[in-house]
């Protein structure tokens, strides 16, 4: 049973170590401007120079080394706390010791994020691990975290949101943990994380709404076993005043900075200047530039789609057609030079050879078993009729038409389509018909 347990563990590992290499293989064939959205451009040759983006704030602190000396609003990007990008600007200062190539210690910082996926992996682990799940069911939720595209894509994201959502997680993890063991050496943890999640982004600060819940449950639930003032409550509100000394400080030093000194609410969000779209001819607003509901081109659409599917199906072009709203069978004329035809008979010179193989195969089998009659070395046929395959209504208009031109009895076109025996055909036939069919004169 333990080297049972110790093998689902290893798999959960191997999924993780698969997911790191994925990782690794998208952020080496990756450059910092593939799939990016908002994050400028960085040139290190290019000198001291102010512009918009994570890249160029980043640019500013490994140039500066100081936080902006004017208002971080006032350029793209910049009102972001600035954890993440003092550590990507620290890391390329450290590249730059043994790698003097510029383009490559601006590639380099892919390697902050690189290493921010990965932790997110393990502490997503360590989140599932904390539930009373299968081992099956913990393979499953890993390999979804592994290979899930948005996460493989945060991996070689040089903006600040992995190392986010990297604290967000963490929050996570140790908000369970206090939940169940509440100790003042994780309520540290967890207002650690939480204050520098706040310093690498403003919205990681949401986190303290579902922690302030976990608090308030942990709360009333002493409460109730222990009174008000019982010594469990006490130590909690301990817990709470070494949470709140260390989480505000850490959270909220940046946003009482830009408040003081340049009057930044609390709350400010990056919005696009009222004449952005007036000021630049290469720029415009979005508006609506077609209201037709181009029903016929849609309709085409369809049906070229529908096509499309019918050919790779091997009906060929043309076997179905969207009209009224529904998907309808088209009428098709067989002809030895339809795509359907010809898919039909190149299928019917692979099964010929097989059902002929099967047959005798059969043959031999009853032979050994000692059934009468069989020899081998028959000769077996198969024939194939040149009809393709046609919905039920055609096929019952044509019987229809045989019936009427006396190619077929009605005895017989009963039998077909309404499951009777030729007997009780015969005695179902109106009494304008003979037993065999024929109209009475």
């Amino acid at each position: 049973m333990k080297r049972i347990r110790e093998n689902t563990k290893a798999a959960a590992l191997l999924i993780l170590a698969a997911g790191g290499m994925l990782r690794l293989f998208y952020v080496c064939f990756s450059t910092i401007y593939d799939r990016q959205y908002d994050i400028g451009l960085i040139d290190l040759d290019a000198g001291h120079t102010v512009t918009g983006g994570h890249l160029a704030y980043i640019q500013y602190l490994y140039e500066n080394w100081r936080m902006p000396d004017f208002d971080p609003t006032s350029v793209y990007q910049f009102h972001h706390p600035p954890l993440h990008h003092f550590l990507c600007a620290a890391w390329m200062k450290f590249v730059s010791l043994f790698i003097k190539d510029t383009a490559v210690v601006e590639e380099s910082i892919q390697a902050i994020p690189f290493v921010c996926s990965l932790l997110i992996l393990w502490v997503l682990l360590r989140i599932v691990r904390q539930f009373d799940l299968q081992e099956r069911t913990v393979r499953y939720l890993m390999a979804l975290f592994a290979f899930h595209p948005a996460l493989v894509l945060l991996s070689g994201s040089v903006n600040n949101d992995c190392l986010a959502l990297l604290f967000t997680l963490l929050c996570v993890c140790y908000a369970i943990e206090w939940g169940r063991a509440p100790s003042m050496g994780c309520i540290g943890k967890l207002a650690l994380v939480l204050g520098l999640g706040m310093m690498t982004k403003q919205s990681v600060a949401e986190m303290a709404f579902p922690i302030g819940a976990v608090f308030l449950y942990v709360l009333l639930v002493r409460i109730r076993e222990g009174g008000l003032w019982g010594k469990s409550v006490k130590d909690l509100a301990r817990q709470f005043g070494i949470f709140g000394l260390i989480s505000v400080p850490l959270g909220m030093w940046f946003y009482v900075r830009n408040l003081l000194r340049y009057q930044v609410s609390f709350l400010w969000v990056y919005e696009l200047p009222e004449d952005y779209f007036r000021n630049s001819e290469s720029k415009e607003a979005m508006h609506e530039v077609n209201m037709e509901l181009r029903i016929d081109e849609h309709s085409k659409a369809i049906n070229d789609d529908l096509n499309w599917l019918s050919f790779k199906c091997g009906f060929g072009t043309d076997r179905y057609r969207f009209e009224g709203g529904q998907v309808k069978t088209a009428t098709e004329v067989i002809s030895e030079n339809s795509d359907m035809y010809r898919s039909l008979t190149k299928h019917e010179l692979v099964l010929k050879r097989v059902l002929i193989q099967l047959v005798q195969t059969i043959i031999r089998a009853g032979i050994s078993i000692g059934i009468p009659g069989l020899q081998e070395g028959s000769t077996v046929t198969v024939r194939f009729d040149d009809s393709i395959i046609q919905d039920k209504a055609a096929e019952r208009q044509s019987d229809r038409q045989d019936v009427a031109m006396g190619a077929m009895s009605v005895p017989e076109y009963r039998s077909k389509w309404y499951g009777e025996t030729m007997e009780q055909a015969r005695q179902n036939l109106p009494e304008q018909f003979d037993s065999e069919g024929g109209a009475i004169p």
